[in-house]
């Protein structure tokens, strides 16, 4: 599984930034720019829509992994 760390320009969405991943990723967001709260929230949100994504900080300072496990197939 790959990670890969994210800088943002603009304004933060977290809906729209979790919809962007592809199963199997999994990304390493800085407190800072969005909290960890903020994700599990969205993540709950999304989940609603078929996405199912694992949000966890444990052992982390100031930082929050993302990991993507699942995205809604289109019929």
């Amino acid at each position: 599984m790959e990670t890969t760390t994210l800088k943002f320009k603009k304004i933060v969405l977290p809906t729209a930034t979790l919809q962007e991943m592809k199963p199997g990723t999994s990304l390493k967001i800085p407190t800072e720019d969005i909290k960890t709260s903020t994700l599990r929230s969205a993540a709950s949100q999304l989940k609603k829509m078929g996405y199912l994504f694992r949000v966890s900080d444990r052992g982390l300072i100031n930082e929050t992994i993302v990991e993507c496990l699942q995205t809604p197939t289109k019929l």
